[in-house]
């Protein structure tokens, strides 16, 4: 009860906020990439206004709305902090002088409904969607319910607003013709509006990065995303060159702000490790199709720092419903195919990843099984040799960062380069 009494005062709160302040509000969804664009596009608009955006994982029905009225934290059990959170959010509808025009707000959703109701309460006139992928099926069942829930977003803009969408995933075909507003699409495809092109990972000044050239109405400019990797990234990087473009900030001007991007904690994130060996730490979330890309840059990633051997270190996907045996054993297939050299699953259902390995063809001396990060960090340690090359990634829930703390170079660094290093997760 308490709860849901918290839950509407703070609703209701941003929303007179909202209606008051009137800012230009930005909102982000889909299965994969939300974080990644969120903060791309405040990279880029950052430089011509001074946007607010989500903290941490505050993209539900509790972390909007404090976004909205401006508090970085939670309040968890405590009755005095959310008192005054609330207490917070009338000084700012009151007496606030400085309120943010512009808003960057995630949006998640982890039932049918959450996003309507998101768009509901903010009202925004720019709305983002990113890529449709296999998270949340245990509770939409399947892609085409996870489609109709995300596309709420750009159904809910207003005629003057502007939609932004991944013009190269054809679950959102449909959704491109649905919007009442105008559209702006990215992706690699030629018939995309934003187009990147010439995709290559490469070394700037000692920084593994994404290089690429963005094209745009027949002007194409050359864009690096340093320490970020795959193209999972630069889609990031159109979608917020589309946002650019949607709040009248140049291509040049949009283009030389990524180089400040800084690709999220978690996501495709390099670490330096112990042994003098390279860290992919993409260990935020994990789907087939997103782990399945992510193997796809270890190869790259070997030639390039001529590493002498790779690990796949692979826990389990959670939150796939009927999905859950397949997509395991296909992201098994998908790591020997990707050449690595030796593929470390963890947690029961990472069983099925390595036997999709085994399966494929992967000998099984290059397969191995753990039930806990602790003992696999153990192996790993002990076994890798001098200038590996690993990719670590797992569902939330499966804490593969554990895995990363255990190898990364410098520990001591582990609370701004690591995902959930807050106190609720050290519990």
């Amino acid at each position: 009860m308490f709860k849901r009494i918290v839950a509407m005062k703070i609703w209701w709160l941003a929303k007179l906020i909202i209606k008051r302040y009137q800012p230009l509000v930005i909102g982000i969804t889909g299965s994969v990439g939300k974080t990644s664009a969120k903060e791309a596009v405040y990279s880029v608009l950052r430089g011509t206004f001074s946007p607010r955006k989500n903290e941490k994982n505050f993209n539900n029905e509790f972390g909007v709305p404090l976004t909205v009225i401006g508090s970085r934290e939670s309040a968890g059990r405590s009755f005095f902090a959310w008192l005054a959170i609330i207490l917070q959010g009338w000084k700012v509808l009151l007496w606030s002088h400085d309120y943010p025009k512009v808003l960057i707000l995630e949006m998640g959703a982890d039932r049918q409904g959450d996003i309507s109701a998101l768009v509901s309460l903010t009202r925004p006139k720019i709305g983002i969607l990113t890529a449709i992928g296999a998270s949340h099926l245990e509770y939409f069942k399947t892609l085409e319910n996870i489609v109709k829930e995300k596309s709420q977003l750009i159904l809910g803009l207003p005629k003057d607003g502007t939609a932004i969408m991944n013009f190269d995933d054809p679950m959102l075909a449909g959704v491109i013709g649905k919007a009442s507003c105008k559209v702006l699409t990215f992706g690699y495809h030629d018939d995309a509006d934003i187009r990147a092109e010439q995709y290559h990972l490469a070394e700037f000044e000692g920084r593994i990065g994404s290089s690429f050239k963005v094209n745009y109405q027949g002007n194409s400019i050359p864009a690096f995303l340093p320490d970020a990797l795959g193209k999972q990234q630069t889609y990031a990087a159109l979608a917020a060159i589309a946002t650019a473009i949607a709040t009248e900030i140049s291509l040049f001007d949009a283009v030389q702000r990524l180089f400040q991007y800084q690709a999220p904690p978690g996501r495709t994130h390099i670490i330096n490790g112990i042994k003098q060996s390279i860290i992919i730490d993409d260990t935020y979330n994990a789907s087939p199709q997103s782990t399945i890309a992510a193997l796809a840059l270890l190869k790259d990633v070997q030639e390039l720092k001529k590493c002498t051997e790779t690990y796949a270190v692979l826990g389990a996907m959670l939150e796939l419903g009927t999905y859950a045996e397949s997509g395991h054993i296909e992201v098994g297939r998908a790591a020997f195919q990707s050449g690595v050299n030796n593929l470390v699953a963890v947690g029961q259902l990472a069983k099925k990843i390595a036997q999709g390995a085994r399966e494929t063809g992967m000998p099984e001396r290059q397969i191995f099984y753990f039930e806990d990060t602790v003992s696999a960090g153990k192996f790993i340690q002990a076994k890798m040799q001098a200038n590996s090359l690993l990719l670590i990634k797992g569902s939330q829930g499966a804490r593969m960062e554990l895995i990363v703390k255990e190898l990364m170079s410098d520990p001591l660094h582990a609370p701004e380069l690591l995902v959930r290093q807050g106190k609720e997760w050290a519990r």
